[in-house]
């Protein structure tokens, strides 16, 4: 089975609350594999996605994340991933918001 896989990052100068990312991949992928230089990893797992329709609702979905990385040797934390990997895969992270704006007033 190809499951996926993910690594929870955060960047030099960045802490758990405002610069943690998520980088998702192929579970052909060793995880120690997808650390960028520099970036100390948080958290490892594997990943689903969940999907419902809902007529009057629209799509809503959920992210499960579960296990943890072999070649890391950490475990993942479920809800602190599902939600990093939500806001990464959203734009919605507070410190992407921040930068973007600043980067508006400066220009």
């Amino acid at each position: 089975m190809n499951e996926l896989k993910y690594i929870i990052v955060i960047p030099p100068g960045f802490n758990e609350q405002l610069g943690a990312r998520a980088i998702i991949f192929n579970g052909l992928i060793v995880h120690k594999e997808m650390i960028p230089k520099g970036f100390k990893c948080f958290s490892a797992g594997f990943l689903t996605f969940t999907f419902n329709l809902d007529l009057n609702k629209g799509l809503d979905g959920g992210v499960y994340c579960y296990g943890k990385s072999e070649s890391i040797g950490i475990k993942s934390c479920p809800a602190f991933d599902a939600m990093i990997i939500k806001r990464t895969l959203t734009r919605t992270h507070p410190a992407i918001g921040f930068i973007k704006e600043e980067a508006h007033k400066s220009a």
